[in-house]
């Protein structure tokens, strides 16, 4: 389970991406809606399992509650290294690939992201980031937290659209399958069965979602020692790269000097020449020609002394490829190569593990734990005309009761 400690209020929170299976997030995200006054019971036993629901949910349900304190909204744009409360204004609950990852445990080095009640602001030094929070116990008092919950209600009903004849209840986000479902609760309603009942439903898959989280945890090992191995290396590639053109450059400058002292068209071929050696670029079947007149007019020229020989070296070397035949060049080659190599399996990695997800069939086990619940069918409920998440809401509703059969007197 998440808490939170910090200036960002729960609208802001639910507008954040949330990054699916395959990228480090959840499955399903999963928020109770109950205040006090509506279920008071409701709210207590929740937060008394808090530690048994933090356990069984593991890194693949994400339950979310707000933390004791002053609920503010935020309209107001700023980015994570500012002070200021902020609101990413996305088209509902996204599954977005960047750096605002939300993960299922404070175990996994969760990343950025609150859902809160606001409390005033903090000061924090320059640079330094907050982080989500996951404990396995409730970080203030049960009466706190309930107070907490009740204050954030609203703000997650205008945000899914539930109309407050839903409240209480919970509502469960599956981001594989882009569905959201309302699922009415009673006074004596336990979220940890229910919960519990989901997650029996999707455990068969689940072992084969973590065998995939260990390919894809070693894949990124390997692509940061890859990562480690190119800067080794590159440096070397760059000392190379820099003899190079060093030595280009020396041959070049020799060029200029003779073009001063010549005239006409010896000092332009020599500029020529000077030009097409810091650009290293190897000469073409046109070019040949003219180097062919500058070799003469150099090897004549008794002031030009080891110049020429210098410079038939080095067009030798251009032509051939000098530098990418360096071992320090096809070193740093062949280390992006493999790095190429890691990302495509990375990438393979991540596909493997969506295609898994979708076998968890989320709302398949959703549905099934509520009909054990008596919630046997869908209702049109008429949402809140304005709400932020446009993807299609299921509410479940109670199923009525047979009448019991009325029994006629007998007479005389």
């Amino acid at each position: 389970m998440y808490s939170w400690d910090a200036e960002i209020s729960v609208k802001a929170f639910l507008h954040l991406p949330f990054r699916t299976l395959s990228d480090g997030g959840f499955a399903g995200l999963v928020f109770l809606l109950a205040r006090s006054a509506d279920a008071p019971e409701l709210q207590r036993t929740f937060f008394r399992n808090w530690a048994d629901i933090d356990d069984l949910t593991g890194r693949y349900l994400g339950v979310f509650t707000p933390a004791p304190g002053r609920i503010t909204l935020s309209s107001e744009r700023a980015t994570w290294s500012s002070y200021e409360p902020q609101v990413l204004l996305v088209d509902g609950v996204q599954c977005a690939s960047n750096k605002r990852k939300l993960y299922s445990s404070s175990r996994v080095s969760p990343w950025a992201v609150r859902m809160a009640a606001e409390r005033p602001k903090v000061r924090r030094p320059k640079g330094q980031t907050s982080t989500a929070v996951a404990t396995p116990t409730p970080p203030s008092p049960l009466r706190e937290h309930q107070i907490a919950l009740t204050r954030a209600v609203t703000h997650m009903q205008e945000f899914f659209g539930i109309p407050e004849s839903l409240v209480p209840c919970v509502v469960v986000v599956s981001l594989q399958e882009r569905t959201v479902f309302a699922i009415p609760l009673e006074e004596d309603s336990s979220v940890y069965q229910f919960l519990k009942k989901i997650k029996t439903r999707i455990e068969p898959v689940l072992p084969r979602i973590r065998e995939k989280e260990l390919e894809l945890e070693s894949a990124k090992e390997a692509r940061v020692a890859n990562r480690r191995d190119i800067g080794a290396r590159r440096v070397a590639a760059q000392a190379v790269t820099k003899d190079w053109e060093r030595y280009r450059a020396e041959i070049a400058k020799e060029l200029d000097d003779v073009a001063v002292r010549w005239d006409g068209e010896e000092a332009r071929l020599c500029r020529w020449m000077a030009a097409r050696l810091r650009a290293g670029k190897p000469l073409g079947i046109a070019d040949r020609a003219p180097s062919r007149t500058l070799l003469y007019l150099l090897n004549r020229g008794k002031a030009s002394g080891r110049l020429p020989r210098r410079l038939r070296r080095a067009l030798a070397k251009m032509t051939a490829g000098y530098l990418e035949q360096q071992p320090a060049v096809i070193r740093l080659a062949d280390a992006k190569a493999e790095g190429l190599g890691i990302e495509q399996r990375i990438g393979r990695i991540k596909a493997e593990m969506d295609s898994i997800g979708a076998e968890l069939r989320l709302a398949d086990a959703v549905i099934a734990a509520a009909q054990d619940l008596n919630l046997r069918r869908e209702v049109s409920t008429d949402l809140l005309p304005e709400r932020d998440l446009q993807w299609p809401i299921r509410v479940l509703s109670r199923q009525p009761r047979s009448p019991r059969p009325t029994i006629k007197p007998r007479l005389g």
